[in-house]
């Protein structure tokens, strides 16, 4: 089994003949360069997070430098200090996508689940006419409860019904870019304890809607 190799790194060391194993830099990040029989060298860092011990792959030398991995090294070292699990952010993609994206990414499933042309139309047609035009271009992680309330306010009272079925229709859509790490919970468009604090409930409102006209 290799060991653990006790050498200072340095550029004369890395682009020398070094043996296979892994050779520790001294920087007291756990960064460290992992020789393969081969000959061919990676960055790797090992770092302690929430009590577990976390490996990171930091890409090959020489394509990077032995500065560029000990900054890479500090800053998931800082990140992991201030309770952030390094692992997890560089998993995350570099380009959230916008609320028109994640339409398409789950209208699908959402659409398999609907057997009457009807509703299955329905669905596309409410977020092109209400919720594109005002969210759509917005990345999904930047969506706020007070975005969802203003493009329903003004439709909430006169279109309550149809107003209450984009609000779910938001929401299923937001929950598929929260279960895949597209942005975090909780959902800007949900109901209860949120947009409840800021819309009259829809059952209020139609009673109004029926309820006689008062004489003269």
């Amino acid at each position: 089994m290799w060991g653990r190799m006790s050498k200072k790194l340095s550029a004369q060391l890395l682009n020398s003949n070094m043996k296979a194993g892994r050779y520790y830099d001294d920087s007291g990040t756990g960064l460290h360069i992992y020789v393969r029989k081969s000959g061919s060298k990676s960055w790797s860092q090992k770092i302690r997070f929430a009590g577990k011990q976390l490996e990171l792959g930091l890409g090959n030398y020489p394509m990077v430098s032995l500065a560029e991995a000990r900054r890479m090294a500090a800053e998931n070292k800082a990140a992991a200090a201030k309770g952030v699990n390094p692992k997890a952010e560089r998993l995350k993609p570099k380009v959230v996508p916008t609320f028109r994206e994640v339409v398409e990414l789950a209208l699908p499933s959402i659409l398999d689940e609907l057997k009457n042309a009807k509703h299955r139309a329905q669905w596309r047609t409410t977020l092109e006419k209400y919720a594109l035009p005002t969210i759509g271009n917005t990345p999904v992680n930047e969506i706020s409860v007070n975005e969802i309330h203003d493009l329903l306010k003004p439709i909430w009272k006169d279109k309550t019904e149809t107003a209450s079925r984009l609000r779910g229709r938001i929401e299923r859509v937001l929950d598929h870019a929260i279960v895949k790490g597209l942005s975090s919970s909780p959902n800007p468009a949900a109901w209860q304890g949120n947009l409840s604090s800021l819309l009259p409930a829809k059952a209020k409102i139609q009673t109004k809607k029926k309820s006689p006209c008062p004489k003269a």
